[in-house]
């Protein structure tokens, strides 16, 4: 996939709907996303490209649920051979 591609089209998401697990509803944050994967690693390329494709994978949504945005950067930071990033990352927001 083309990161850079991916990171252009991230206005796609500009009318996602993430369902909390509370069963509230918010938009869609990115910064929330960028900072989380910030505090995992210092990384820029691990971080752009991780997020990259989260977005790309999220743009075909209109509603998702934060667990499935919790999954999916999870698969994709493992699908990214960063499998110790995955489970700090799991680790840290199941707590």
């Amino acid at each position: 996939m083309d990161v850079q591609k991916a990171l252009q089209n991230s206005s796609d998401i500009s009318t996602l709907t993430v369902e909390k697990s509370d069963g509230t509803f918010t938009a869609f944050d990115q910064k929330k996303l960028h900072a989380s994967l910030c505090t995992l690693s210092r990384n820029p390329i691990i971080i752009r490209r991780t997020e990259g494709l989260v977005i790309a994978q999220l743009a075909g949504f209109s509603l998702v649920a934060t667990s499935t945005i919790h999954q999916t950067v999870v698969d994709t930071l493992t699908l990214l051979g960063q499998t110790k990033l995955a489970n700090r990352y799991d680790h840290h927001l199941r707590k």
